[in-house]
């Protein structure tokens, strides 16, 4: 899941505009490629045939002013190159930070969870006949322990899942 936030600030005294470009991305990385002083060693969760996976959010900036921009682990970079590469698969450049931590990939039958979903609704106005578009993202996470011998699940019967109206997707 990614997103793409423009905050736009004008200085009401020089009238200089400043533009900030905050990318966020969101992925599901087995719980093993984390590395970090403050992770709980947990070598259950970390072996890959448990299937826990942890939620990071990685982040940079292009703050462009007056035309001139800079953009953060990447040096002087446009801000048209900038948003080109914003689904690009290299994150180095991102600082990366924990969301959630001990979360399934798989339900309790073993079928895959799909994290993030984009659904289109096409509705038909039934006065009019005007055919409307919207989409949600749905995410869908489900927690999975291993406590005292037996593996548990949270929620226990199925997976939390919350659904957000999207606007301005590409």
């Amino acid at each position: 899941l990614a997103a793409l936030a423009l905050e736009e600030e004008i200085n009401q005294v020089t009238s200089i505009v400043t533009r900030t470009w905050l990318r966020l991305v969101y992925r599901v990385e087995p719980r093993s490629t984390w590395t970090s002083v403050s992770k709980v060693p947990n070598t259950w969760a970390d072996t890959a045939a448990n299937n826990v996976v942890i939620v990071r959010e990685y982040r940079d900036t292009c703050q462009e002013v007056s035309g001139s921009a800079y953009c953060s682990g990447s040096g002087t970079l446009t801000v048209d190159a900038y948003k080109a590469t914003f689904l690009s698969p290299a994150f180095s450049s991102m600082s990366p930070s924990l969301v959630a931590d001990n979360l399934s990939s798989v339900n309790q039958s073993g079928a895959a969870i799909t994290p993030f979903v984009l659904n289109t609704i096409t509705q038909v106005d039934p006065t009019t006949g005007a055919i409307t578009t919207s989409q949600t993202i749905t995410m869908t996470f489900q927690g999975k322990r291993y406590i005292s011998g037996v593996t548990t699940f949270t929620p226990s019967s199925n997976s939390m899942t919350l659904a957000v109206q999207a606007r301005n997707v590409n």
